[in-house]
């Protein structure tokens, strides 16, 4: 198929979640750089629409709201009528799944664009390769290639309100807390198989304070208290439990302190678009395919995948080698 130099309007597909939906903003800049005036929109389910706001290279965000049974048939069913009345040209399906498929197909958009290796592979008329594996931001390039896009050097975007920052400031004064002179840790995931054994990052904290002087704020989601909670109760020089954040907010936190220790998982590519150094560690997932280590400085892991067991969340990763990854990094070597 003769693919034309120019489109009129372009459809992105990335229902969710969170940290996926971050990692494309790997490529917008390519992308809006290729098609400067072209109408470049982003379907998305709520509520990671968030990760998109205030986007510098999207022209409108799209959203399908979360509903079950019946209810979902019904949005899914309106989904495909706006879209398909928006008359998309292009319509890119970075998920390559069953939903978003369907949605791509019911664009009747001219030029469909997925991987030629996904489960509905016939649904598009334009295939990209998966490249090979490495950090995921930049496998997000390997569907712009049949578009002539090819990987640059980018950053991943991500807006924090004025407003989040200064919830964070605030509290940081209360707090007596200095900008970029604390290590956020985050030892809760909402995957049970990615988390640490907190009493690994409990004791973790406890070192870094006596060891670096540095104080150490306990960051948590609203469904990771429990996890934030045990980890303050288990130590002997306490840490500082952050308040309740949303996405935003936690953002905000993290671009104020100086190191962010955790668990694989969004947060890791939060403090890429925050441009906070971070140590993620990986349990059973490929650091290398989910770290961004070998694409940005000043960001680290630790992996033991030989040594991974399903009942044991100490990953093989010892607290003397994260301490000694940490006394690295804040030492700049």
């Amino acid at each position: 198929m003769i693919i034309p130099d120019n489109f009129r309007s372009i459809l992105i597909i990335q229902l969710g979640p969170y940290g996926d939906v971050l990692l494309n903003t790997s490529y917008f800049s390519a992308l809006r750089k290729k098609y400067p005036t072209t109408k470049i929109d982003f379907l998305v389910s709520k509520p990671y629409d968030s990760i998109l706001y205030n986007n510098p290279y999207l022209s409108e965000i799209l959203t399908i709201p979360k509903a079950k049974g019946i209810i979902y048939i019904l949005q899914r069913i309106k989904t495909f009528i706006r879209i398909a009345c928006r008359h998309y040209e292009l319509v890119i399906d970075q998920q390559c799944g069953t939903g978003t498929g369907q949605i791509c197909l019911f664009s009747f958009a001219k030029y469909r664009l997925g991987f030629e290796n996904s489960k509905f592979a016939w649904l598009y008329n334009i295939k990209a390769k998966r490249g090979h594996k490495r950090y995921s931001a930049s496998q997000k390039f390997d569907i712009l290639i049949p578009l002539g896009i090819k990987e640059e050097p980018y950053k991943l975007y991500y807006y924090i309100k004025p407003e989040s920052h200064i919830y964070i400031q605030n509290w940081m004064q209360e707090m007596k807390l200095e900008d970029k002179k604390f290590v956020c840790i985050s030892p809760g995931s909402s995957v049970n198989r990615k988390k640490w054994k907190i009493e690994y990052f409990a004791e973790l904290a406890v070192l870094i304070q006596t060891t670096f002087n540095l104080p150490v704020v306990i960051l948590y989601a609203a469904n990771e208290y429990e996890d934030a909670k045990k980890m303050y109760t288990l130590m002997d020089k306490k840490a500082i439990l952050a308040p309740p954040t949303n996405f935003n907010q936690g953002a905000a936190m993290i671009s104020h302190c100086r190191l962010l220790i955790c668990n694989d998982g969004g947060l890791v590519h939060l403090s890429v678009a925050t441009e906070t150094p971070s140590l993620a560690i990986y349990g059973p997932t490929d650091a290398n395919n989910w770290n961004p280590k070998s694409i940005f400085l000043n960001y680290e892991f630790l992996a033991n995948p030989d040594a991974y067991i399903p009942s044991d969340n100490s990953f093989g990763v010892t607290v003397q080698q994260a301490l000694d990854k940490i006394q690295q990094m804040l030492s700049g070597s």
